[in-house]
């Protein structure tokens, strides 16, 4: 998946808040299943530019949310069920 698309330097938003929104809507329309594993912090750090803190800001709230779920040494995993 092209994640490069994602961030709007130009735009207001913040950009970890931006990271997050993409991944999150990728995530309800499906386009990200569940049980899908993200790329890695530093796979996204480096398509789209960004600082780790940045890229785990975004991750740390989604897992909060309950739309992906982080474990330990294997990744970062979608687990909200679109069904």
């Amino acid at each position: 998946m092209d994640y490069s698309q994602m961030i709007d330097r130009g735009d207001p938003t913040p950009l970890y808040a931006q990271h997050k929104n993409a991944l999150q809507e990728q995530i309800r329309t499906g386009a990200l299943p569940y049980g899908e594993k993200l790329p890695s912090e530093n796979e996204f750090m480096e398509q789209l530019g960004l600082s780790r803190m940045t890229i785990r800001s975004a991750l740390s709230q989604l897992a909060n949310e309950n739309y992906v779920q982080k474990i330990h040494g294997k990744g970062t995993f979608v687990c909200y069920n679109t069904a």
